[in-house]
């Protein structure tokens, strides 16, 4: 089923097309008062919104207030306060369900820093708090030295439940990549951590659903860490419904653009567009950092972009960001690199790299110089333009 024809998409988009133009108290109100529509169809549209904002943030305090929710509620309230163990520091970011903040060891047993996320304030609905509860049960299955750690977990001021979680001083993977001019090959062996990570996840029957660079931090000692399994999916618990569908569209999906059930090849393809972003700087569907939303509806829906096209468009600022020249990054994203990608961005999820441990190893086979599995059967598709 095409995105563009089916129905729930349909009235996504005749919502999104009255709400964008509003000014934010109006667009707070417009939404607030959707009661026609259920609670998922509400949450796409928000993400809708905030992807189109430019700045990646939705005026979240205009929402709240249309909520009877105080921004001081949400944020500022809580400083200084303490939640079991921990005694609350600083606001480091928030969302539509929660807030997290910076907090330490509050009880002299040791010196220790975390993040600490709660439900904020006004929004501990039965719903949220079954949510949020299964996120915390999510990370306390994930024991990885590439996962962010969940060190703790209780009941918080006003009996609002919390977790602690390990706190990681680090910069988006694409960033960091960047900041340091790594070259492919050693932003691949880098990838190969994130790819640990999420094999050891899988595993877990742990569905990520929101792979992207600011959920993906590097540390100093060049360290991944994986962050905010907030709408992680539990595959044992799935029951082919479709009623939760957040996602980041540049990185979704074609199953969760169109509502279908989520598998790990759903995340085999982010990490697709993640591995096309480190290596070429680019999306596979041509999005820029500012494409108006409707145009990344359009995008995501063609078939991707050959890595190989995407090396040969690069300007020099994106070769020289990999220590590279045009001409060295065009010839290192040939062939097997093109065909790597080309697999995991595959429309039909059976179609895809069968685990992240497969996507591994053949990343693995390229850097030691062998044959990479899926060359013969991408190649073509990899290198077109």
């Amino acid at each position: 089923m095409n995105a563009n024809t089916d129905p729930r998409w349909r009235r996504l988009g005749e919502l999104f097309d009255h709400a964008a133009p509003l000014a934010a108290p109006q667009r707070a109100a417009f939404i607030a008062g959707l009661n026609g529509d259920d609670a998922s169809l509400r949450a796409e549209l928000e993400a809708l919104l905030v992807a189109d904002s430019g700045s990646g943030v939705l005026d979240r305090r205009a929402l709240d207030l249309a909520a009877g929710i105080g921004e001081a509620d949400t944020v500022s309230s809580l400083i200084g306060q303490t939640c079991g163990h921990w005694r609350i520091v600083e606001i480091l970011g928030r969302g539509g369900m929660g807030a997290v903040y910076r907090a330490e060891r509050a009880d002299g047993a040791y010196e220790q820093q975390a993040a600490l996320k709660l439900i904020r304030l006004g929004l501990d609905t039965p719903d949220v708090r079954v949510r949020f509860l299964r996120e915390r049960q999510t990370l306390a299955r994930l024991q990885h030295p590439h996962i962010a750690t969940l060190l703790d977990g209780g009941v918080g001021p006003n009996g609002i439940p919390y977790f602690a979680m390990e706190l990681v001083d680090g910069e988006p993977i694409d960033r960091w990549c960047d900041a340091r001019q790594l070259d492919p090959r050693a932003r691949l062996r880098l990838f190969l951590q994130v790819l640990d990570a999420i094999q050891h996840a899988h595993q877990q029957l742990i569905v990520h659903r929101d792979l992207k660079p600011t959920n993906i931090l590097v540390n100093a000692d060049g360290s991944v860490k994986l962050l905010d399994f907030g709408i992680a999916k539990l595959l044992e618990d799935d029951d082919g419904t479709t009623r939760d569908r957040p996602f980041t569209p540049e990185y979704a999906a074609p199953e969760q653009l169109r509502g279908e059930p989520i598998t790990t090849a759903t995340d085999i393809y982010a990490l697709g567009v993640l591995l096309y972003g480190l290596l070429s700087g680019a999306h596979p569907s041509g999005l820029a950092p500012h494409t108006p939303i409707q145009r990344q509806m359009q995008l995501l829906d063609q078939e991707s972009r050959g890595l190989t096209g995407a090396a040969a468009r690069a300007g020099p600022e994106v070769a020289a960001a990999r220590g590279l020249s045009r001409q060295s990054l065009l010839r290192a994203l040939r062939g097997d690199l093109a065909a790597i990608t080309a697999t995991c961005l595959t429309k039909e999820p059976s179609q895809r790299y069968a685990s992240a441990e497969s996507l591994a190893s053949d990343i693995k086979r390229h850097l030691a110089g062998r044959p990479v599995s899926v060359r013969a059967s991408s190649s073509s598709a990899a290198t077109a333009s």
